[in-house]
Order: structure tokens, then sequence, then C-alpha cells
């Protein structure tokens, strides 16, 4: 049925599960007119079913709606133990998603996410979508799609074939498992394209912030040997030119290739993590992409029905560090309990008084899964101004750095020259000159 008041669907019951009106008070007060129909006969808009819309791939399962948090600590010994399959099922897909050396564009996800959201909302099977987007994109792409076709009809999930080739991130790989337990495929998945072409907006502007900096970077690399080009020649210039460059090019390769995949070792990106994060900075960006992945998981999860425990395990996979996976296990036993989710929270990184108090809120009221989504949107915001604000401090730090390169150079000429006027003549002339003028006046011999 659908709420009078703010159109919300949900099961038959005597009150709206998110605004709370009592549906006897409004009916009664909205009488309909000689000829019209009840508000309790109007068409309802049809949901697809998963025991009509089937699919390979997706865990055939009835639509839940939220639950309230005291009713999801606590679930029958069956759902425990499907609980577990999950729990290991998102451990190991999330290992493959942070473990990949390499990761598709994120553009290409996104195209590919969306495509997929919209295929499947019309009714498309998942392994002919796969497959008609892997006609069209071709390549590696295509590919691996048409890999994870051949996966879905061997009887893996969506979430577990769409790893394996496409380059899923791990909260990609956790709203996927929801997706697959909840029977919501098409709404996940265009949430998930959504993510995808916001982040690719911010990646660009950063890019292109970072542009101007590298092109004048590189400019300095090749006018700086220019005083060796009047000296001794263009092989002299070419040579020291390619030395700049090779040694931007190597800095450029270890930033680009080389910290990815140092980071993607669990150990040193726990710890880099664990020495970042108290700093003001970079620490910030850090804080805010935990929370960002946390809640981006937690919310849609809680959306969905799925019990807290599952949905907190999907949220500590969606972040991909392992000291939160850790907290979450610790706190399961709490939570079971009946503790406060709040303060049982607070030991993430990241989880300031502002989350907490959200998280409370939302848990006394039984909405916590609409605090979470609110939670969801204000830290990914928080995120994309800090990958803006990192832009920013990494343009200015490599301005500062041509400056002090330039500088060094030009001091270190200017050096060379005051010390030895006859320096700056190229060729056999500028060396007869000097050894002449060494020979009437041997003071001037460095």
């Amino acid at each position: 049925m659908r709420c009078p008041k703010c159109a919300f669907e949900q099961p038959h019951g005597r009150e709206c599960m998110r605004c709370g009106v009592i549906f006897a008070k409004v009916t009664s007060s909205r009488a309909p007119a000689a000829g019209a129909l009840a508000p309790s006969t109007l068409p309802e808009r049809p949901r697809e079913s998963p025991a009509t819309t089937a699919q390979p791939g997706v865990v055939p399962q009835s639509h839940t709606s939220r639950a309230a948090p005291e009713a999801a600590k606590a679930s029958p010994p069956s759902q425990a133990t499907g609980a577990a399959a999950a729990r290991g099922q998102i451990a190991k897909l999330a290992r493959r998603a942070n473990a990949r050396p390499r990761r598709r564009r994120t553009r290409r996800r996104a195209l590919i996410l969306r495509e997929l959201a919209i295929m499947t909302s019309a009714g498309t099977a998942l392994d002919e979508a796969l497959e008609t987007l892997a006609q069209a994109l071709r390549g590696g792409d295509g590919r691996a799609l048409r890999a994870a076709a051949k996966l879905l009809r061997a009887g893996h999930p969506l979430s577990d074939a769409l790893s394996r080739g496409a380059g899923l991130e791990a909260v990609e790989v956790a709203l996927l498992v929801t997706a697959e337990r909840t029977g919501r495929l098409p709404e996940l998945l265009a949430q998930l394209a959504d993510r995808a072409e916001a982040l690719e907006e911010v990646s660009g502007k950063v890019v292109t912030s970072l542009a101007w900096p590298i092109m004048t970077l590189v400019m300095a690399a090749l006018m700086m040997p220019i005083p060796a080009l009047v000296k001794s020649g263009v092989g002299a210039y070419l040579a020291q030119s390619a030395a700049w460059l090779s040694g931007l090019a190597g800095a450029g390769l270890f930033v680009v290739v080389g910290v990815p995949t140092i980071l993607r070792v669990p150990a040193i990106r726990d710890l880099v993590l664990m020495v970042v994060d108290p700093l003001p900075g970079i620490g910030r960006f850090t804080r805010t992409r935990r929370m960002s992945l946390l809640f981006g998981a937690l919310g849609p999860a809680l959306d969905c029905g799925l019990p807290l425990a599952e949905a907190l395990d999907l949220a500590a996979g969606a972040t991909g560090e392992r000291r939160v996976r850790v907290i979450m296990a610790r706190i399961a036993p709490s939570l079971a309990a009946g503790g406060d989710l709040a303060l049982l929270l607070a030991p993430i990184p990241g989880m300031d008084s502002a989350c907490r108090a959200r998280i409370a809120s939302g848990a006394r009221s039984g909405r916590l899964a609409d605090a979470c989504l609110r939670l969801a949107t204000e830290q990914g915001r928080a995120y994309r101004q800090s990958v803006e604000w990192m832009g920013a401090a990494v343009r200015l730090s490599l301005t500062l750095l041509i400056t002090l390169v330039v500088g060094a150079s030009v001091m270190d000429q200017m050096m060379e020259l005051m010390s030895n006027p006859l320096s700056m003549v190229p060729g056999p002339e500028g060396r007869e000159l000097e050894r002449e003028l060494f020979k009437v006046l041997p003071s001037l011999r460095p």
C-alpha cells in the first residue's frame, strides 16, 4: 500500500513507517466525493516480485520494509546461518576488490552500471543485459562482461560475477550483495551509477586543476638546461633535459602506480591510515572517505530491509579496512545484547559526535535507515570537498616545488658565472680565452 500523506510504499499497517501518520485519521478526514474511489481502493503502482522476475545472479527474496533497530538486533537461527554465509561472501569479495591490481575506469563502470539498471528495470534478464553490453563495448570490458554472463549462467551471484572481471570497488560489491538479498537490483544499480558518475566528476576536476602545474614543471625541466646548450652544445642540453624528464616521469609513475600498489597490502594500508588519520589535512580526506563508504553501504542495506547485524557486516566490507571489520566483529555480541549502537560505533575513526547523534536519534525514533541515508549524503559531500581541497593542496605544493627547483638552478648558474665569467663562452674559443686569462692572472684560477 501507499501512504496517502507522503506516498511511501510499505506493507499494510495502521500507520506510516516513514512519516508516522495514522491511516484511519487521514482517510476519515479525506472522505471521497460521490463517484470517486476511496483512498484504500486507489490503484497501487505494481511492484515486481522476485517470484515473477527471477534472474540469474539474483537471489529470489520477497521485498521487506525497513525494520526497526530493536527487531533487527535479534534474528532467528535460520537467518543467522544465512547472515554468516553472507559475511563470508562479503569478506571474500571485498578482499578480491581491494587486491585487484587494476580497476576499470570510473567512467566505464558508471556506464556499465547505468545501462544494467535501465535494462533490468525493463525486465531484461541479467545474462542477456551483460551480453548486450559486451557486444557494444568490445575490448577488455566486453570480454569481462561476457565472462560475467557465463558465470551467471553457471549459478554464480551477480556480485561474484562482476567482481571477477568488471573491477568493482568494495562498496559496489557490498551494494550488489544487498541487491541480491533484497531483490531491489535496478534501484541499487542506479545508485551505484550515480555514485560512480559523481566520483568521475570530482576526479575530472582534480585532474584539470593539476594539469597546469604539471605542464609548468615539464616546461621548467626543458628550460633549465638551456645554459648547457649555450656552453656545451646540443648534446649536453639533451642529456640534462632527458635526466630531468626521466626523474619527473619516475616520480609520477611512483605516485600513480607504485603508491596504489603498495597501499593494496592490508597491513601497510592500515598502518598508513593509522598515521594519517590524526593529521588535520589529509586526515580529513581519509576520515570522510571511510564514513562515506560506511554509510553509503549501511543506509541502502537498512532501507532494503536487511537485519542490522548483516547490514553492519556489509558496511564494514565496503570500507575495505581490516580494522573496521575487527571493530564490527567486536561489537556484534554487545549489539545482540541490546547495546547502544551509537556508542558501539564510536571507536571507528571518523565517527564524530554529529554522526553518533544522528545514529542515536534514528535508532530511538525507529528511522535508522533514513538517518544513515542522510549521513551517507552528508559524508559523500564532505568527501568530495576534501578531494577538491587535496587537489588544491597538491597544486600549491607543485607550484612551490617548481619555484624552489628553478630558483636553485638559477642561483647555481649565477654562482658559476660569477666565479668564472668565461664559463658561458661556448666552444674552443671559450676554453682558449680561459687558458690565456689564467696565464696572465693566475689568481683567478678556481
